[in-house]
């Protein structure tokens, strides 16, 4: 197995590889296995079971040190500040998986609300 210094800063774990910026707080790190497809929960919700599902979407954000972004403890820096762009970045990923664990109705709902948001 590679070291740290090996392969650049980045360390095996797991089978995956994971990238750290050693300047960034924890939960503004993206491993190797994040991205936009990824699946938080079994099945998506389709408007029945919501206690079940939004237990399982938090165990699964808190773990990846991501459910600040959902109940408001992550705020959004300003634009001029050094993190603001890797904020966006992880914060539009959480989004993505959120999105990905409800059925496509809701998503629609989601995406009308967005452009009346944008639009007011």
């Amino acid at each position: 197995m590679a070291t740290d210094s090996e392969n650049g800063g980045s360390a095996a774990v797991g089978g995956s590889d994971t990238r750290r910026e050693p300047n960034l707080p924890d939960y503004l790190q993206l491993h190797g296995g994040d991205n936009p497809g990824m699946v938080l929960v079994s099945a998506p919700f389709d408007g029945t079971d919501f206690l079940a599902w939004r237990r399982s979407v938090m165990i699964t954000l808190r773990a990846k040190m991501k459910l600040g972004f959902i109940d408001g403890r992550y705020v959004m820096p300003e634009q001029t500040a050094d993190k603001y762009d890797t904020w966006i970045k992880v914060d539009s990923m959480v989004t993505s998986w959120i999105l990905n664990a409800i059925t496509k109705w809701f998503q629609r709902l989601f995406y009308i609300q967005s452009l009346l948001d944008n639009c007011g």
